[in-house]
């Protein structure tokens, strides 16, 4: 019995701790903890936006700085609270997806504390700690990678990026992930053709160093969540990736195996 006691008032004096930490960072509004996902609520909402949005592509523009630049290995650039606001220009709808993307990914990485702040509230002026913004800017599906700035760190997500899986993709950016692509070992799983790419948009197929990033010792996967289609910025309708045997990859919606390591990897969950 005094064991149990004793339980409840360690887990009471960690709660404790964790409301102080969150007091210390703002006067104002708090985030709160995420709402539990049902997967059958997101598979509706994506059906209904599929059949009236075209979706769009993610985008690397314009959004590197050198304090990103080395994020995925610096620990400098790693959360330890992932709190998100979401723009008043969203929907219900949207902030529910927002919100089970992010759930998605708390599940993975859970010595990371995910929180939102609810419709109606957002961050006090002098809010101490950084946060995601999420808004909409008119160019698409973008974030920075890995924690950048002090206070509002702005990610990209117009009408054409709302899928869960989308959503992930830009929210991993923001962890610390770039695009699967742009590995320093990745001419030996596809192949590159810049000549089909829209000019001006080869950057997005950089490929980075092992001085840059890290590999976290997972095998090549054209199945991750943050690899590119085959016909991503296309400019003439032709790929501009193949795997070396030639063969075509998809869009995907779902965290691979390979993802999910990584991310524990990073976070060393």
């Amino acid at each position: 019995m005094r064991a149990f006691f004793i339980a409840i008032t360690v887990l009471q004096f960690l709660e404790a701790i964790n409301t102080a930490s969150l007091s210390a960072k703002s006067k104002g509004s708090l985030p709160e903890t995420l709402e539990p996902e049902d997967r059958a609520v997101t598979r509706a909402i994506e059906a209904e936006i599929r059949a009236k949005t075209k979706r769009v592509a993610c985008s690397s523009d314009e959004i590197d700085s050198p304090a990103a630049r080395n994020g995925i290995i610096s620990t400098k650039a790693r959360w330890e609270d992932f709190y998100i606001y979401i723009g008043e220009e969203y929907s219900d709808k949207h902030r529910t997806l927002i919100n089970n993307a992010a759930y998605r990914l708390s599940q993975v990485i859970p010595c990371v504390d995910f929180r939102i702040w609810r419709k109606g509230e957002k961050p006090s002026e002098d809010y101490e700690g950084t946060y995601l913004h999420v808004m909409k800017t008119g160019e698409g599906c973008w974030s920075y990678t890995g924690k950048v700035f002090e206070g509002a760190q702005n990610i990209s997500l117009d009408n054409g990026c709302m899928s869960v899986g989308t959503i992930m993709h830009e929210m991993i950016h923001a962890l610390g992930f770039r695009h699967e692509q742009c590995r320093p070992d990745r001419d030996d799983y596809i192949t590159i053709y810049l000549q089909n790419v829209i000019p001006g948009k080869e950057h997005n197929f950089k490929k980075y160093s092992y001085q840059e990033v890290t590999t976290y010792n997972v095998t090549y996967d054209t199945k991750s969540l943050m690899h590119y289609d085959s016909y991503a910025f296309s400019g003439n309708e032709k790929p501009t990736m193949l795997t070396k045997t030639g063969g075509k990859i998809a869009d995907p919606e779902e965290l691979a195996p390979g993802d999910i390591t990584k991310l524990k990897r990073m976070y060393n969950c």
